[in-house]
């Protein structure tokens, strides 16, 4: 897999001539025809397989694959990672320790805390059993963005600066939760959370910081998976693609 491409379907390529198991022959429209349905196949079963293999996937994942389309005058189809992703991370980056194993990164969410002399380069924050997950097992967003504001390592305008005199009454009638960042008691260096209660007050960890990398082995071969389905789905899509021209010609 190069960069975000994911395949490319060449009507040249050695492994579509074979497949269809003569010379490839066909008009531009009807061989573009059949690349573009080919790429389109492989995008759908790529999204299949990532329901299989992953963990309630996000639909960001999901939808993270493109098509570029084959024409008369470029007879090839491109199956793509979405590149851009605004504020986010591209699917193809984060899913990389799913695809060919290893060790992961520092997420963003670490590397804030790291720039802000936090965390060393080597040092990643766990979430624990106090963390509440989302649908999808994921530390929810809006949680992150309220300890990077308390921990002043957002680059953006945060959680607390967004908080208007209306919105900071009524938090107060609720339970006060405060961020830091330490190692209390030495019960584990990481984000602690201070909770506030009529009865009195408590803190917990919500983060615990580790120099042990968290290790994945691969589990998706996108590629893989695109190179054994083509020259199986290609002649198919060629003869879809004949029969269409030639009903179309009748008419």
């Amino acid at each position: 897999m190069a960069g975000n491409q994911l395949i490319r379907v060449d009507y040249k390529s050695a492994a579509l001539i074979k497949a269809l198991g003569k010379p490839a022959q066909a008009t531009p429209r009807t061989a573009a025809l059949a690349l573009t349905q080919t790429a389109w196949e492989v995008k759908k079963a790529e999204t299949v397989e990532m329901q299989r293999v992953f963990d309630r996937p996000t639909r960001w994942t999901l939808n993270s694959l493109f098509v570029d389309r084959a024409s008369t005058s470029k007879l090839e189809a491109r199956v793509y990672w979405r590149e851009f992703a605004g504020k986010g991370v591209p699917a193809f980056k984060y899913l990389n320790p799913n695809i060919f194993g290893g060790e992961r990164k520092q997420k963003r969410f670490e590397q804030a805390l790291r720039l802000r002399g936090y965390i060393a380069a080597g040092v990643f924050l766990m979430p624990t059993k106090a963390v509440p997950l989302d649908q999808h097992g994921n530390v929810p967003s809006p949680l992150i963005k309220k300890v990077l504001s308390h921990l002043k390592a957002n680059s953006e305008v945060g959680y607390l600066a967004n908080q208007t005199a209306r919105s900071k009454k009524r938090n107060s009638r609720k339970t006060p939760q405060t961020y830091f960042y330490g190692n209390p008691g030495d019960r584990g260096e990481g984000v602690w959370e201070r909770r506030s209660f009529a009865q009195g007050r408590s803190i917990r960890p919500i983060f615990l910081a580790t120099k042990s990398a968290p290790v994945y082995r691969p589990i998706y071969d996108p590629t893989g998976l695109a190179e054994r389905l083509v020259p199986k789905i290609f002649p198919r899509e060629m003869a879809n693609a004949f029969e269409q021209a030639v009903a179309k010609a009748k008419t």
